[in-house]
């Protein structure tokens, strides 16, 4: 298998490793979904395959191991999106465990909880209203912010 910036050509070998013949398969005809190009790992006849879906259908390519499959999913990912794809062939767990994370933080917003950094933080960040100490004009911020006055360019602590 061949990938350059413009295709995947796959060498065909006979039988006692002379070539046969090639196939092109232009890159820009691979589905792209959700900002990943559509080159999968997948198993064919019990063996690693690399499952590469395109506009006008599917192709799969046996490897001999899932670690090379693996690779040429990633170099291809690369290659169309610009971008390593680092989840793109995982089991699953990460994605499921960040769906898991913002269902219940969805949740936590819904009900009012809130985690103790948040609630140190809210604390933190209580507005204030006073007069400047030089000039008297209304100024306000949150506690311990330090402003300056906009009318007589006093720098003040909150």
């Amino acid at each position: 298998m061949i990938l350059t910036s413009q295709n995947l050509v796959l060498i065909k070998k006979g039988t006692f490793g002379n070539k046969k013949g090639f196939k092109v398969f232009p890159l820009r005809e691979i589905k792209i979904f959700q900002g990943q190009a559509q080159a999968l790992l997948g198993k064919r006849n019990g063996s690693p395959a690399l499952d590469v879906y395109f506009h006008n259908g599917t192709e799969h390519f046996g490897f001999p191991n899932k670690k090379e499959a693996t690779f040429w999913s990633k170099k291809i990912n690369e290659v169309i999106t610009g971008a390593p794809a680092a989840s793109l062939n995982s089991s699953g767990a990460e994605k499921v465990a960040g769906v898991m994370k913002d269902t219940v933080d969805a949740f936590k917003d819904a009900f009012g909880f809130k985690s103790k950094g948040e609630i140190a933080a809210a604390a933190a960040a209580v507005p204030v209203a006073g007069d400047c100490g030089s000039c008297g004009a209304p100024v306000s911020g949150v506690r311990g912010q330090a402003i300056v006055c906009s009318y007589c360019d006093t720098a003040i602590r909150l």
